[in-house]
């Protein structure tokens, strides 16, 4: 089961070492230019989808994944395709499976139903979307008279700030999937600390579990928050040294 964390950043056996103690078994994208990430994902039993990074060739074992792209969704549908065939367009092989991620624009009403289903199952082997319930405004958008309908799958007001609305998150990306006859592994993004207000452990842990009794098939933290006094790009890290 993928546990990952996005954007991680490690630079010695003691990080990857503090993650994998805390349940991280792979990084969803790092920075490309670090010599020493490859031998340090070998040391640490760590696995890794995203680009290709220094010292490592298309043969390397801990490197599974080719990342295609982050929120491609965000403009027009047509425009995500386009973008996400000229991704895979460049690899050179697919012996390593293929990954995207979205935002709540294909589960959304006013998204052509038929370009949703396109971007969902015709690039990518595994995908995941990011949104997040507990910490963003989310819940009151879905809430709002105009936006009674946002989702697909409408979220009730009295649910919506769940850990149950993580596994409907799920279902709406299965829901889109299956309708070309075909499943593939869907992972879901969880907010480790998020925005204001900040994810509570007890909230944290039911999104993960609802999400897996949804049957997703991964689970992909967001290590990233961007307001309060936890501001940081590598939550995970500040927490091991600060």
């Amino acid at each position: 089961m993928p546990i990952a964390i996005f954007w991680a950043v490690f630079t010695n056996d003691g990080e990857v070492k503090y993650d994998r103690d805390h349940g991280i078994n792979t990084y969803n994208i790092t920075r490309d230019d670090i010599a020493a990430s490859y031998p340090l994902l070998n040391n640490g039993g760590m696995s890794y989808s995203g680009w290709q990074i220094a010292g490592t060739n298309r043969t390397a074992t801990a490197w599974v994944s080719d990342f295609l792209g982050d929120e491609f969704d965000g403009g027009p549908l047509t425009d995500g395709m386009a973008r996400l065939q000229a991704e895979v367009d460049k690899l050179p092989d697919h012996k390593k499976f293929r990954y995207t991620n979205f935002t709540s624009r294909p589960f959304q009403v006013w998204t052509d139903l038929q370009e949703a289903r396109a971007i969902v199952n015709n690039y990518a082997d595994v995908i995941s979307s990011d949104v997040y319930w507990y910490t963003p405004n989310t819940c009151e958008v879905v809430t709002s008279p105009i936006y009674a309908q946002y989702y697909r799958t409408h979220v009730p007001a009295d649910t919506c700030r769940t850990s149950h609305t993580y596994g409907v998150q799920v279902d709406m990306m299965r829901d889109l999937d299956a309708s070309d006859g075909k499943l593939k592994p869907i992972w879901n993004f969880i907010e480790n600390v998020g925005n204001l207000p900040y994810i509570q452990p007890i909230q944290l842990k039911g999104a993960a579990w609802s999400s897996l009794i949804h049957e997703a098939r991964g689970i992909n933290w967001f290590n990233n928050t961007f307001d309060g006094n936890c501001t940081s790009g590598n939550n995970i890290r500040n927490a091991q040294t600060n």
